[in-house]
């Protein structure tokens, strides 16, 4: 089957080829959200304020603008719009910050909040995305507002291959500027116990003009700038017990942006960007490396009426700001984190009876997160930090009426 979709919106376009049937259907079944008490429960069945953006959502944002940041302010109720910079600096939950995941992987950087939490990941490769509001410490520190996880695309399709291929430009009516994007996501099954999901997306974005068709601030701006992210997901059916999957997530950007900065008056004139900067940039502002390695093992009975799921992965993250002469000398500054993890989860049944059901879940969660700001010349901002949390945890949960 082919299918072709052309939607233009803002002068924005993205053809979509499909090569695919089962995994397009839409069937009626309730949102499922695994954050907000670390195991798979019915959304009505959560007493915390929890908000799903499903996977149609993100695709009709999609066609409009590719800002994860911008689908995020138009879809999840009470969180702070987007700044449209490349930091998501004032983009709260209810004012405060917000601890961000990709499929449970921390990826702010608490020790030293650099405000690029939100931007790691092209929503292409996003099923859904839980949002829970209100302080939380499920998932570690770093969450006093609440927690963001993006959930990535899982294998639907019985098929060995199946995917869907887009092509988009986006622009404006005015200027000549256009960007360009390209994604291509491919998944399957091998054999009846062997799966695979593989992404691959690219985005170029023009110069961010506003009606008047001035150039808006270069500070911290989007514009210009290449955008990478790849996706690789093998998973193994051991039986119908037991599963194990290795992924990989890797988003990359990086800015060419050459524009001047006229600073404006306060309530009078915007600052804008105009003619050339003297590009005493060594390295194109942005987030050259975001690498997410992850295994996860799950077996339904381990024991007892038990179900067990064990998670280990690394995060290699480095953002890049622009020059600023507020240092001795200037130079740019660096976020650098690298986070090593483990978790086990362990759920066990005490009763399941028509009416009500009790059970015990407990486990322990161990992270070392060691992070560092300093220029791009050696010198630091800050002391290299090294955290190590152990947080064991115990959660019994009674549902006396079902209904």
């Amino acid at each position: 089957m082919k299918k072709i979709i052309l939607s233009v919106a803002s002068l924005a376009t993205i053809t979509t080829f499909a090569q695919q049937k089962d995994s397009l259907q839409v069937k009626d079944v309730d949102e499922v959200v695994m954050t907000a008490s670390r195991k798979s429960e019915n959304i009505k069945e959560i007493p915390s304020s929890v908000t799903i953006v499903g996977e149609k959502q993100i695709q009709s944002q999609l066609t409009v603008n590719s800002d994860i940041t911008s689908i995020l302010q138009y879809t999840v109720p009470s969180l702070a719009t987007s700044s449209g910079q490349t930091s998501n600096t004032g983009q709260t939950l209810r004012g405060r910050q917000v601890l961000v995941l990709i499929d449970g992987i921390p990826q702010s950087t608490p020790l030293r909040n650099g405000a690029r939490d939100l931007r790691v990941i092209d929503p292409t490769v996003i099923e859904r995305i839980e949002v829970i509001k209100g302080a939380s410490s499920i998932y570690g520190n770093g969450a006093d507002g609440g927690i963001i996880n993006y959930i990535t695309r899982k294998s639907k399709s019985d098929k060995k291959i199946s995917g869907i291929s887009q092509v988009g430009i986006t622009g404006q009516p005015y200027g000549g500027t256009l960007g360009v994007r390209a994604s291509q996501f491919l998944s399957g099954k091998i054999t009846d116990k062997f799966d695979y999901v593989a992404s691959f997306a690219y985005e170029r974005t023009g110069y961010m003009k506003d009606a008047d068709g001035i150039n808006l601030s270069p500070t911290y701006s989007p514009a210009k700038m290449d955008n990478y992210n790849g996706m690789l997901k093998l998973g193994y059916n051991f039986n119908e017990n037991q599963r194990i999957e290795a992924s990989y997530i890797g988003y990359a950007s990086k800015s060419d942006l050459n524009l001047g900065l006229k600073t404006g008056k306060y309530g009078q004139i915007p600052t804008i960007g105009e003619g050339e900067s003297k590009n005493l940039e060594t390295t194109p502002q942005g987030t050259p490396r975001n690498h997410n390695f992850k295994i996860s093992y799950d077996n339904k009975n381990i024991f007892w009426n038990t179900s067990l799921n064990l998670n280990l992965y690394l995060q290699d993250f480095r953002t890049v700001y622009g020059y600023s002469d507020t240092f001795l000398n200037g130079g740019q500054s660096n976020v650098i984190s690298n986070k090593k993890g483990a978790r086990l989860n362990l759920d066990t049944q005490l009763w399941n009876a028509k009416n009500s059901q009790g059970e015990v879940i407990y486990g322990v969660d161990i992270l070392n997160d060691q992070t560092v700001q300093k220029l791009e010349d050696g010198r630091y901002w800050t002391p290299d930090m090294d955290m190590t949390n152990i947080a064991p945890f115990l959660l019994v949960k009674i549902d006396l009426l079902k209904n």
